[in-house]
């Protein structure tokens, strides 16, 4: 998450409006792991996602 072509700004908005409860980011066989959740991690708190 953050890096890729889709554009999490768009539909971010809408997710309080599912009844979805989780988000799962996910990538196969990443280079590095711990970079990947890191991105995810301030993706997220770009977006205003809140723990």
């Amino acid at each position: 998450m953050g890096d890729g072509i889709v554009d999490w700004a768009a539909p971010w908005p809408l997710f309080p409006e599912t009844p979805a409860d989780h988000l799962v980011v996910e990538h196969d066989e990443p280079a590095d792991w711990r970079t990947l959740a890191q991105r995810s991690y301030d993706t997220l708190v770009k977006l205003g996602a809140r723990g």
